[in-house]
């Protein structure tokens, strides 16, 4: 019978140690998108309000690195639709869209 107890009371210790590695990445996946999260959240809004200039300037892990190049790619793909509009055929069509093109910030 001592063995039969020893030999569960191992299994028992091995399935918590594996709870706690599990719970450890968990709670370590979570700071992670918190962080990214917050980067994305803080960069969006003056995006939002026409910051060209916009970035995510906090280094993020695991697959939050590919989202933080997306949003630099989306920014840069903004940006050189603008520098292309003006010179688009009919782009200006009163003074309004000049005042406007005036108005963007520079790269």
């Amino acid at each position: 019978m001592i063995d039969i107890d020893y030999a569960i009371t191992a299994y028992l210790d091995v399935l918590a140690a594996e709870r706690d590695v599990a719970e450890a990445e968990m709670a370590r996946n979570r700071r992670e998108q918190t962080k990214a999260l917050s980067a994305l959240g803080k960069a969006l809004p003056s995006l939002a309000i026409g910051d060209l200039k916009s970035k995510t300037r906090q280094n993020l892990a695991g697959v939050f690195r590919e989202t933080r190049g997306d949003f630099k790619s989306s920014v840069c793909s903004v940006r050189s639709a603008i520098r292309t509009a003006p010179t688009a055929p009919g782009y200006l069509h009163s003074s309004n869209d000049y005042e406007r093109l005036l108005s963007i910030r520079p790269i």
